[in-house]
């Protein structure tokens, strides 16, 4: 990669964190882990997810992380995808803090053709102990307005909050593609 490139790079995920930050708001797990750091909550994310994009956005969506945190992640057990509704299981694994039932779903996500637009939806009636989660994607349309096609794959990272928005646990990939019904694990 050449020096242009790799400055073009650097703008991108810029620009990608900047929006990432304003879309996650209140649930941004990067603050909290920056404070444990000499760096800033963007900085931190820029670092991090840097490798994982190139000059259009991200790259390689298994190595982005929406969040990062010391909560237990939930063992997603089964995805499911019907048009834009999608359904996610998990279910405890034992880990101690696990049992913090009330810990609200957040979901990360990516269009397939739009690597360089981050996407949040926070479902705060969602809780860790519900063990399930249905829910529509709000705005599958291009940067134009167009809609998207509904062979796109969808980037999903999904994660916890605690009940006061300053714990999270670190997001996890999955890839989604239509019509899909799948045993994780």
């Amino acid at each position: 990669m050449n020096q242009r490139q790799r400055a073009s790079v650097f703008a991108l995920v810029s620009r990608l964190v900047k929006i990432l930050t304003r879309k996650l708001r209140d649930l941004n797990a990067w603050v909290s882990l920056a404070k444990a750091t000499n760096m800033t909550p963007a900085n931190l994310c820029h670092k991090v997810n840097g490798t994982a994009c190139d000059e259009n956005g991200v790259a390689n969506f298994r190595a982005f992380i929406f969040s990062v945190g010391w909560l237990a992640v939930p063992l997603f057990t089964r995805v499911t995808r019907r048009g834009w509704e999608i359904t996610i299981e998990w279910r405890p694994h034992g880990v101690p803090n696990e049992t913090r039932d009330k810990d609200t779903l957040v979901i990360g996500y990516f269009y397939d053709s739009l690597p360089d637009a981050p996407r949040v939806l926070h479902l705060p009636n969602v809780t860790r102990a519900g063990r399930v989660a249905t829910f529509t994607l709000p705005d599958p349309v291009t940067a134009t307005g167009k809609p998207l096609s509904p062979d796109e794959i969808v980037h999903l990272y999904p994660y916890v909050a605690g009940s006061g928005q300053d714990e999270f646990s670190t997001s996890v990939y999955l890839r989604v593609a239509r019509d899909v019904d799948e045993i994780l694990g």
